[in-house]
């Protein structure tokens, strides 16, 4: 597939995600080739013992999943008898869906990500589209580049992509731990801001260059 501007910019956004993601890179490109703009991510948590159905897959000719732990996918592909596959923490499928199913037989709850291509019809599945933000140096405050919306539906990861908790009330600390609020651009909590603060001091009072980055979104 020829690299450009939009090809390249779905490479770094799945580069960035996890090491199996950059080793299938080439077949997630295969399977999304359409416009930035019709590709829809979705993360679900999938207890122990516990089977999902996702709807909203039907239809789709593009899909990738990822699962952090081992999971059992049952999936009809095009108008062909649907096909279980056991021990899967990765699958791509490049033509069309007409059904996934997800179970999860372990012991832990697992994370996993659903990239595909929207369907006609979709609505957005984001009104703040997954971005990373940048904070100067030394400052716990960065610009999200939107105002929010819904502090509810709000989603921020570090680059490591651990999951940052929404927390309008503490105040910034060595002990924040890895919390975040929407706030003005003086810090001031407003969860209809367009400002993020970082609690952590441990992280931003570490930042002496300027490049600390964390991932923002806001479902639709």
């Amino acid at each position: 597939m020829t690299t450009n501007a939009k090809t390249l910019a779905l490479d770094l956004r799945i580069y960035s995600a996890d090491e199996r993601l950059r080793r299938n890179l080439l077949a997630v490109r295969s399977a999304i080739t359409q416009d930035l703009g019709m590709i829809a991510e979705r993360t679900l948590s999938v207890p122990p013992d516990s089977t999902m159905i996702v709807s909203e897959i039907v239809g789709t000719v593009g899909v990738v999943v990822y699962s952090k732990y081992p999971i059992t996918i049952t999936t009809q592909i095009e108008a062909n008898t649907p096909t279980t596959l056991t021990n899967q923490t990765m699958f791509v499928t490049t033509t069309q869906v007409g059904s996934l199913t997800l179970y999860n037989p372990g012991t832990k709850t697992s994370i996993v990500t659903i990239i595909r291509l929207a369907n006609s019809g979709d609505a957005l599945d984001y009104t703040i589209p997954r971005h990373l933000i940048t904070f100067p140096m030394l400052s716990r405050i960065a610009p999200i580049g939107y105002t929010v919306t819904d502090l509810a539906k709000v989603q921020v990861e570090d680059v490591a992509l651990f999951n940052l908790t929404n927390d309008q009330v503490t105040a910034p600390s060595n002990v924040a731990g890895q919390k975040f609020r929407i706030c003005d651009v003086a810090g001031t909590p407003n969860p209809n801001g367009a400002y993020l603060m970082y609690l952590n001091d441990v992280v931003t009072q570490q930042n002496f260059t300027g490049t600390l980055q964390v991932w923002v979104q806001q479902r639709a």
